[in-house]
């Protein structure tokens, strides 16, 4: 295991790169070396270096790591209006797998800041990335066990652009990154990406730039579990389903200037089966909180396959709302009185029950004492809140936990 430096001011790539006085200079005499496992390979905080990376991998227990040293701000890899700033070879005769990613700037792409393929057992932690084009992050052709977490994943804004966009993925667990400022969609995953956690995630202000853009998260896929995330300010929707088998958990959904969820048939898949509880619905004037719309492409499905329970809808408006209904169907429109008879909410709370939540201008979700979410929600085996603080026994309806007491040292982890 071997330790090397990249100095983009006073490096040498006819150097060593074994120690700081002998640090290579760009990021193409990285790309020329061959890394064993373990290996740390570091760039240099307060410097800027062009180019594209090339990860390699390490093995089990031994990543390969890109990082950073010295002080001041992280070291920034700008691409430089190229394609892909880091990247997995493609082309490589094996998947790259067993490596981490971690404080770094990833900026300056045509098209994705961090384009990963077949990757599998890798990390990607405290990196911001923006001002890229087509996606801040792009996951694809079957990668697996992989976790983001920590990062800042903003102003990914071409036309379409997202903050993740990730297909064809299985196990990874996705948590406490703040993703913002996008045309498109915040975090979405598609095409058989089962099996994987969204969670501790503030999303927030991703615009509508077509019909179903401006999204927080879209979930396009079965067997997924989405708890504890913050979803507000999303053009379009605060959470998007295409598919069956979801959990979607203690979260707080603000539609803004659009839906608080959307169920839609796309790809031949259809939204039943999804579990929804323990979430607030914020709901603004002249849209309803939820829409389930018959796309054509997946034959006739019923909405009321779904489960719906121990959720709060609270209209936001000075004078309720103007829609007379809560929930848009395919062939039935309803209150919620008429969405409790059809079987749904049989514990849940109506459109004017206010959640007393802190501060709504100030987008401070957390509840009041005297809110109504607590304690009335029911226990779905998340066990902690968005903060960190310990889950009620019930817990509390929304991504908090009153008292907003956050611990000082807290790791989450999922229940099964």
């Amino acid at each position: 295991m071997a330790t090397y430096y990249v100095d983009a001011t006073t490096g040498d790539d006819g150097d060593s790169g074994l120690t700081e006085a002998l640090a290579w200079q760009t990021i193409g005499q990285v790309n020329g070396e061959t890394f064993s496992a373990g290996d740390y390979i570091l760039f240099k905080r307060g410097e800027t270096f062009s180019g594209q990376l090339r990860i390699q991998g390490g093995a089990s227990g031994a990543p390969v790591f890109y990082g950073a040293y010295g002080t001041g701000a992280n070291p920034i890899l700008d691409n430089a209006g190229a394609s892909w700033v880091v990247v997995t070879d493609h082309y490589a005769a094996s998947p790259v797998s067993w490596f981490v990613l971690e404080n770094l700037q990833i900026t300056g792409s045509t098209q994705r800041g961090l384009s990963l393929d077949q990757s599998s057992h890798f990390v990607v932690r405290n990196c911001n990335i923006y001002d890229n084009v087509d996606y801040g992050i792009n996951v694809s052709v079957a990668c697996s066990a992989g976790e983001i977490y920590n990062n800042t994943i903003h102003d990914n804004d071409g036309d379409d652009g997202d903050g993740m966009w990730l297909t064809t993925i299985t196990g990874f667990d996705i948590h406490h990154n703040e993703v913002y400022n996008h045309a498109g969609n915040g975090i979405g995953i598609s095409l058989a990406s089962d099996g994987n956690a969204i969670h501790h995630n503030d999303i927030h202000d991703n615009d509508t730039a077509g019909v179903y853009a401006g999204i927080g998260i879209e979930v396009d896929s079965e067997s997924n579990e989405v708890y504890n995330n913050l979803l507000y300010s999303n053009g379009h929707a605060g959470f998007v389903v295409n598919s069956p088998n979801n959990e979607i958990y203690h979260n707080t959904i603000y539609g803004y200037t659009g839906y608080c969820i959307v169920a839609v048939d796309w790809n031949g898949t259809a939204p039943q089966y999804n579990v929804f509880k323990n979430n607030i619905f914020l709901i603004p004037d002249t849209y309803e909180a939820i829409f389930f719309l018959d796309n054509g492409t997946a034959g006739a499905w019923d909405e009321l396959t779904n489960d719906f329970d121990y959720n709060i809808y609270y209209y936001l408006g000075a004078n309720g709302n103007s829609k007379s209904d809560l929930i848009v169907g395919q062939d039935n429109d309803y209150t919620f009185a008429q969405w409790q008879t059809a079987g749904q909410e049989a514990d849940g709370m109506g459109a004017e029950t206010d959640p007393l939540l802190v501060n709504l201008d100030a987008d401070d979700f957390h509840l009041q004492s005297t809110s109504p979410c607590r304690g009335a929600g029911v226990d779905v085996g998340v066990t902690d809140d968005y903060d960190g603080v310990a889950r009620g026994d019930p817990p509390d309806i929304g991504a908090y936990e009153f008292p907003n007491v956050v611990p000082v040292l807290y790791y989450h982890y999922r229940h099964h």
